[in-house]
């Protein structure tokens, strides 16, 4: 478990602890790990290729869209607040 929290706080640090898609401040409190690649679809567990930090929001309303295009979509979104 301590492992995978230092990997954690690594990743949100590589991130300026800022949500992968949106963009929006993530305190250490809202961090989801979110699968570049779904486990199902391929993907697989390795930090520093497949997992990123979301927050939730983005973690779970992406669904089936490919990461590529929710970045994008996520980041337009983002550009009119």
């Amino acid at each position: 478990l301590k492992r995978a929290r230092r990997r954690m706080f690594a990743k949100a640090v590589e991130q300026e602890s800022k949500c992968f898609y949106c963009q929006e401040e993530l305190p250490e409190d809202k961090w989801t790990v979110e699968h570049l690649t779904r486990l199902c679809e391929g993907g697989h567990k390795i930090f520093s290729t497949n997992i990123v930090m979301a927050c939730a929001k983005c973690n779970h309303t992406r669904q089936s869209t490919h990461w590529k295009e929710w970045k994008l979509r996520m980041g337009k979104l983002g550009e009119q607040k």
